[in-house]
């Protein structure tokens, strides 16, 4: 309720919370403060995202993504590799929503050497910035990690990149990996009926 309340008690009474030992209670005063988009909740915010409990940390990126600040980029790139499938999926969301700003983070972390990471940062970017990824996704294609190809053919499908089709269909016919074939296929099929 705090949450849909902005008044400098409420504000107040949500960042003590974030401070809170019931991991409820620092996960939801997180959410209220995102919902507020109290933006002086940032640092605060940003140490949740490390918290020991899954939920606190899925829940302060999902605030920092209603917030929309870029100084979040860097911490919510760091959690695209959290342990926990929750936390990674909103991360990826909050920066999209955080939108070009990220940008030029996410490229850095797709020309790095974490496979899990570059996956993680080609899928986010292809939803950031669309057209303009198509080197970084053909590259992507034939990169050595499986991983990587799949994340790449789902990059193409997301940024509508029909140019991609016809490679996508050869990749589904001759990757080594049998979950890259089937990204592959479902990604030229969408792109095929793109006009």
């Amino acid at each position: 309720m705090l949450g849909k309340t902005e008044s400098p008690q409420s504000i107040g009474t949500l960042t003590a919370g974030l401070a809170d030992e019931n991991y409820r209670v620092r996960g939801t005063a997180a959410l209220g403060l995102g919902r507020l988009e109290h933006k002086e909740a940032l640092p605060e915010l940003l140490k949740l995202l490390e918290d020991p409990n899954h939920t606190c940390r899925t829940w302060a990126a999902m605030a920092l993504g209603r917030l929309k600040d870029d100084k979040a980029t860097d911490a919510l790139i760091g959690a695209l590799g959290d342990s926990h499938y929750a936390v990674r999926t909103v991360a990826a969301d909050a920066l999209i929503q955080i939108g070009t700003p990220t940008v030029k983070s996410l490229k850095a972390v797709w020309n790095g050497d974490n496979s899990v990471l570059r996956s993680r940062a080609i899928e986010t970017l292809a939803r950031v910035a669309k057209s303009d990824l198509r080197k970084e996704i053909e590259k992507g294609l034939t990169d050595t990690e499986a991983l990587v190809r799949a994340s790449a053919c789902r990059a193409a499908q997301f940024a509508g990149i029909k140019e991609l089709a016809q490679p996508l269909r050869k990749l589904s016919q001759s990757d080594g990996d049998s979950n890259v074939r089937q990204v592959a296929a479902e990604a030229a099929q969408v792109l095929s009926k793109l006009k």
